[in-house]
Order: C-alpha cells, then structure tokens, then sequence
C-alpha cells in the first residue's frame, strides 16, 4: 500500500506540475496518451470491475442500477469540473468563466471523485490478487495523470504565480492516497456492511465507463476514421486485458 500511495502521489504531482513548463499543451501526443489511458481503463472495467461486481453480494439487478448512477454522477460532475477528470484541456484565452466559486466546485468535483477512487484502490488489495491489484492501479494512475495535467491548466487560468496551482496540485494529489486509508478504514469497519461498498465501487464503475467512453468522443472531432487512434485504443485495451487474464 506504501508503495502505492508514493506512486499515486509522485507520478500525479509530475503530470500536474509538467504543465506549467509546457505552453502548447494541446498536443497531437497528449491526445493519445489521453486515449491510451482512456481505453486501458475500459478494459480494466470490462475485464475486471464489472465481472466482479456481478459476481458480488448484490443482486444483477441492483448492481447495474448503481452503475448507471454512477455514470450519470459522473455526467453531473462534468459540470463543475468543465471535463478535467477526463483530460479536457483549457487555455487562459479560453472562454471560460473561472471565478473562485467555479474552482471551489470544481476542486471538491475532483476530490469527491479521486476519494472515491481510492476506496476503489483499497478493496483492490485487500480482497484481490497481487497482479490484479497491480493492473488497477496501473489504470487510476494512467486516467490520473492526462486529468492532473488538465486541472493545472484550468487552474493556470486563475492564478499568475506558480503558488496556488502548486498547493492545489498537491492537495489533489493525496486525495486518492486518503481514499485509500479511508477505505481500508471501512473495510474493517463493524458497522460497514459489505453492500454498501459494493454500491460504492459500482458507483466508481459507473464514473470510469462515463470518463473512457468520453475520452473516446472528445477525441475523435467530426467521428472521422483515425488509424493512429485505433491502433493506440487496441494497445490499451490489449494491455489491460493481459494485465487481467495472464496476471
């Protein structure tokens, strides 16, 4: 879990801080790394994720439900975050109104979400599989970083100096690392019942489908065929299913 953590923490803090050195940040480059990361968590959902849930206490029923509530919790989060968790970048000569009750909203979105994903992270190694383990984090980590690198880009909007971004940065950062202390926290927890963190990670389930199939639409303008895209959407997913099935 130590391990973890530094790495959620480090690898976050290098992919938020790198845009403050990079100008053009709308790149052909950070577009598919962003579509790697999206297709790899697909697949970590499809493959991993969902057959467990399924397999899980609650009901087929009652599962699906909590995933397309997760998923339209995640529509709504869009609002106040402007599409940051999913790499959606902004510019200060953007159009855009970034007040200070926008970034509050904006910064809680975000920490509501990576808390949750760390909860994710704690089930993972507490109840599966080393590789298993391994290949989810190596999900959040990769969604984590495109969404680090464009939070600081809205952020720069608001703010002259490197200060605030930096602290912000950091602050976001820790929040997955917190969800993790968190969720070992209510695993061991008497009073939690084991529904309710079932609902919890259909719920982040739900919000990882919403994010990757976004990835997809946002980075395909005008839906027109692009080789490059799909080859780097097979990379992805194909990763993410030897992660799964060889591990």
């Amino acid at each position: 879990m130590t391990l973890a953590i530094l790495l959620l923490i480090v690898l976050t803090l290098l992919a938020g801080l790198s845009s403050l050195m990079i100008e053009r940040s709308n790149s052909r480059l950070f577009h598919l790394a962003l579509v790697f990361s999206g297709a790899y968590l697909l697949g970590i959902t499809l493959s991993h994720l969902m057959p467990e849930l399924f397999t899980g206490s609650l009901n087929h029923r009652e599962v699906a439900f909590w995933i397309i509530v997760g998923y339209f919790m995640q529509l709504l989060l869009d609002f106040f975050t402007s599409g940051v968790e999913h790499g959606h970048l902004h510019k200060a000569a953007d159009d855009h109104d970034h007040g200070s009750l926008t970034m509050v909203t904006l910064l809680a979105a975000m920490g509501i979400h990576a808390l949750l994903e760390g909860i994710l992270l704690s089930h993972s190694s507490t109840v599966d599989s080393h590789q298993h383990s391994e290949g989810l984090l190596t999900g959040i980590i990769l969604h984590k970083m495109p969404a680090a690198f464009a939070l600081m880009s809205l952020v720069r909007c608001n703010y002259q100096h490197w200060g605030w971004p930096v602290i912000i940065m950091v602050l976001f950062s820790i929040m997955t690392p917190a969800g993790m202390i968190i969720g070992e926290y209510l695993a061991g927890a008497s009073w939690m019942q084991s529904s309710w963190l079932t609902i919890l990670f259909a719920l982040v389930t739900g919000n990882f489908l919403h994010i990757s199939t976004t990835i997809f639409m946002e980075s395909s303008p005008g839906h027109r065929l692009n080789w490059s895209k799909l080859l780097v959407i097979f990379a992805g997913t194909s990763l993410a299913m030897a992660t799964e099935f060889l591990g």
